[in-house]
Parts: structure tokens; C-alpha cells; sequence
């Protein structure tokens, strides 16, 4: 015997109730900025969240003194705080207890990281600099090229980057056959060393960093000229109270390149008749050296390479003598005003 069963229609219509409800709600479809980044949003936690968003970036940008463009989102996420400060407090201000919903952001730029707490609508707005350092794609591309050619980071020269939206998931590096057709905002960086130029493709942070140099054409051990043919001294001072890194590179044509992680980048700088016969002179008498000094009160420390072609040993106060002269160039073409 067969058992009919009957659907009673206003318990349809209770059940479609719901649905209908929620249909009426605008919402929004766009692609994550991270894994914790919702799908599915309605139309007012999306303007919350955008919102949020550019509060912090507008923050962060004052603070490095940049624009809103040279601020990098990593990752979005709702949060709920449990006071009125977020989690950040002002010295000496007082935090009452309270369950206040909003985001965590983390945010990059100038090579820095930075964690921004704000609240749903992004009027409360607070952010701290984290202890952990960010590699830009250009620290990325030349990290990678020190490491395949075997040499220091300072002795690597930026030739030029390039902000670029490649055409495809592999950024306009085929091969594989496997890439996707799909725009990927990232950076054309152009490198030289050695006399050669190296160009590697990234996406907008430098997770995804292709281009360079193929393990084919890495050089052997036992290869290749001295870097004395191409260079003559490189400086890297960085400081204990700060994540400032300062570098310096002279060629072997004397033409001088500074610059620091916080955007400084000078190029083509022309020392003087009388530094570049102090240069020659130490090339020619000393050995290939490297040393590294700790300033005084423990500030800072810096290491230089003289890239010599003579016989005799860079005694310790030779030492000091080269570090003050390279630090009195990186000082005037930094400084250009002070005196």
C-alpha cells in the first residue's frame, strides 16, 4: 500500500518567506583580498569595509609620507575588540571595557609593516608599526639575484621599476603552458650586476617573482671575472633603534649610487677629482676587503667592501679612514641643503 503525501501550501510559503526576505537585500561579488575576506557581502558591509580600509591606507600613507597608492592591503578581517581602544591605547589614555566590532588590516609600504585596528565604519582608526620587516618586490628581485650570482645585495645596481598589469597569471613569462588569461597588476624591475642587466617580473607584492636568471646561466664557483673589474666599494649602515638601511655603491668608473628602504634613489652621482684619486689609490695598494664597524653609542653599524686589486692588508685605521670618507659622500648626496 502506497503511503501519499500532501505538502500543505502555506508551508511552502513559509519557507519561501525567508528567501524572498533576503533577495530584497542588495549585495556585492568580488574577488577576496585574502582567504578571511567573505565571498558574498550586502552592500552596507562592503561600503563599512571599504570604508576601513581607507581610512587606514590614508593613515599609513601620512605616516610614511607618501600617497594612498604607495600602500599595499595584504589582508582584511572582521574583529571584535574588547575596548573602546581597539587594542592600541594612547599613552597614559584610559580604555573602558566594550565589545566593539570592526577590522584588522594589515597594510605595507616603504618596505614596513603596518597593523591597523578600526572600527565597522572606519572612524576609529589606529595602527602601530610591526617589529617584522616587509620585502618589496625590489628587495625580493635583488635578494634572489644575490643569491644566484653569489654576491652581497649592495652590489647589485636598481636600474629602473616599472609598475605593469601582466596579461596572464604567469606575468608574461610563458612556457608552461598553464597560465591563466587574467590581468595580475605587478612590477617590470630591471637589475644590474656585473656588468650585466637581469630583468624578473612580479606580481604586486613579490609573492609570485619570475624572469632574471636561469640556473643554466648561473655562473660556477670557479667562473667568472673579479668584481673588482666592475666595482670599487659598496656600503650597507643599518641601525639598532630603527629598520632604516642605508646603502651606497661606487663602479669601477667611480659613477656612485645611494639610497635607503624608505625611498631614497640616487643615481649617476659624480664624486670629486680628489675623491676619485683617494679611490684609485686605495684599489691599486690594498687587497680585496670587507669589514664592518659598530658606531660608538651603538646606533648603528656598517659594513663596506673595498673591492682592491693590490697586495697590502687595509690596516684597522685605514678602516676608519675609508668608513668616514664613504659616510661624508652618502651624507652630502642625501642631505643636499646641510652644510
Amino acid at each position: 500500500m502506497k503511503t501519499i503525501w500532501k505538502i500543505n501550501p502555506l508551508f511552502l510559503l513559509f519557507l519561501l518567506i525567508p528567501l524572498l526576505g533576503n533577495a530584497c537585500q542588495p549585495v556585492n561579488l568580488e574577488p577576496p583580498l585574502n582567504r578571511k575576506t567573505p565571498l558574498f557581502e550586502y552592500a552596507t558591509d562592503y561600503d563599512r569595509r571599504q570604508a576601513a580600509v581607507s581610512a587606514a591606507r590614508q593613515l599609513v600613507a601620512q605616516r610614511v609620507q607618501g600617497t594612498v597608492d604607495d600602500v599595499l592591503i595584504l589582508s582584511v578581517e572582521p574583529y571584535k575588540w574588547n575596548d573602546i581602544c581597539l587594542g592600541f591605547p594612547a599613552p597614559d589614555e584610559i580604555c573602558p571595557d566594550d565589545q566593539i566590532n570592526g577590522f584588522l588590516i594589515m597594510l605595507s609600504a616603504n618596505g614596513q609593516l603596518f597593523e591597523a585596528h578600526t572600527d565597522s565604519d572606519g572612524i576609529n582608526v589606529r595602527f602601530s608599526v610591526s617589529a617584522a620587516s616587509f620585502e618589496s618586490p625590489q628587495e625580493k628581485a635583488i635578494l634572489l639575484l644575490a643569491r644566484q650570482l653569489n654576491i652581497s645585495p649592495t652590489e647589485i645596481l636598481v636600474q629602473s621599476i616599472e609598475p605593469v598589469q601582466w596579461p596572464d597569471s604567469c606575468l608574461g613569462i610563458g612556457g608552461s603552458g598553464s597560465c591563466l588569461t587574467v590581468i595580475t597588476p605587478g612590477f617590470r624591475i630591471i637589475l644590474e650586476a656585473r656588468g650585466q642587466r637581469f630583468e624578473y617580473h612580479s606580481n604586486s607584492d613579490g609573492s609570485l617573482l619570475y624572469g632574471g636568471i636561469s640556473p643554466a646561466e648561473m655562473p660556477s664557483n670557479n667562473s667568472s671575472d673579479p668584481l673588482s673589474e666592475y666595482l670599487t666599494l659598496s656600503m650597507q649602515r643599518s641601525y639598532f633603534t630603527s629598520t632604516m638601511v642605508e646603502q651606497l655603491l661606487i663602479s669601477s668608473d667611480y659613477s656612485t649610487v645611494i639610497s635607503n628602504n624608505e625611498g631614497l634613489q640616487k643615481s649617476d652621482i659624480q664624486l670629486t677629482p680628489s675623491e676619485i684619486e683617494q679611490l684609485a689609490n686605495w684599489k691599486a695598494n690594498f687587497a680585496d676587503s670587507t669589514f664592518t664597524i659598530r658606531e660608538d653609542n651603538a646606533q648603528w653599524q656598517a659594513t663596506v667592501h673595498l673591492y682592491g686589486q693590490g697586495e697590502e692588508a687595509l690596516p684597522d685605521f685605514g678602516q676608519e679612514i675609508l668608513l668616514n670618507f664613504v659616510l661624508e659622500i652618502y651624507a652630502r648626496e642625501a642631505n643636499p641643503d646641510t652644510k
